[in-house]
């Protein structure tokens, strides 16, 4: 089974550029395997966005986990697609809790991305809808095609239920 891709009408790459959106998820995998896949059939380059949630009560703003973090977060994936040989760099963004989707968007229109690629927890349509998932919003919010990596099934992050 191979991997089969639009071209442009005059043979343009229509996904020369990839806006990968990475978290600390397991089911980022997914998302990082489908860009390096469809980036290494095009000769497309990858932007690996990674989006540090800030939380803001009462006029005090924080973010969860170590400092650090999210640049080792992106640098590894990053290293990861070099070390395939896909031309890739890294973005740090900051968004408050629950702007992530709108953020994405943002970053993807910024950078000229041709193809947004985000991984998923595997919620069905309707959990999705009713939970406001980041894939769910992002593909209402976005100008470019959104692509969800899922898992196969029964590799899923088994620590999840």
């Amino acid at each position: 089974m191979g991997l089969h891709l639009p071209v442009g009408a005059e043979g343009d790459q229509m996904f020369a550029k990839i806006l990968l959106a990475v978290d600390c998820w397991p089911e980022s995998r997914a998302a990082v395997s489908a860009a390096s896949e469809i980036a290494r059939a095009l000769g497309g380059q990858v932007l690996v966005l990674h989006i540090q949630e800030r939380h803001h009560a009462r006029g005090v703003a924080w973010e969860p986990g170590l400092p650090g973090d999210s640049e080792e977060l992106a640098d590894s994936t990053v290293y990861r697609l070099a070390r395939r040989g896909i031309p890739a760099g890294g973005i740090l963004r900051v968004a408050l809790v629950g702007r992530v989707p709108e953020e994405i968007a943002n970053v993807a229109s910024d950078e000229c991305a041709d193809l947004i690629i985000l991984g998923t927890r595997g919620l069905s349509c309707l959990e999705g809808l009713f939970s406001e998932s980041v894939g769910h919003r992002l593909i209402r919010l976005a100008d470019q095609p959104v692509l969800i990596a899922r898992t196969p099934r029964g590799k899923e992050f088994q620590g999840r239920r």
